[in-house]
């Protein structure tokens, strides 16, 4: 049986990296975390993550002491994964995010509740 590609391979935008799949394979639309923008560009799950973060950062205000922005950071990449996928379980989400399950936790209860 032959699968129709229509495309094989994905690059990030931001990081460059790619994603492809071995001959044979039902070939996805798009890797599974990834997306598409509007303008075609495709970005990987690390960066829409860190594009989630950036974003909460960019509406601080710019005299934001270091830790606080570092906590702004670190609660928009989890607030990302928990809105991306609610099932997942809090160890992945902490280990994706380099935090503790208490953390993932104490955002799940705030955006979820």
């Amino acid at each position: 049986m032959t699968v129709a590609v229509a495309e094989a391979s994905w690059t990030c935008a931001r990081c460059d990296v790619t994603a492809r799949y071995m001959e044979g394979v039902e070939i996805p639309t798009i890797p599974g975390g990834w997306t598409r923008k509007k303008n075609g560009d495709v970005h990987c799950r690390i960066c829409r993550r860190e594009l989630a973060a950036e974003t909460a950062l960019s509406k601080a205000p710019s005299d934001t002491p270091l830790e606080l922005r570092q906590k702004i950071g670190a609660s928009a990449r989890l607030e990302f994964e928990v809105r991306r996928d609610p099932d997942q379980h809090d160890a992945d989400i902490a280990k994706a995010c380099g935090t503790s399950m208490v953390a993932v936790r104490k955002v799940r209860e705030r955006i979820l509740s």
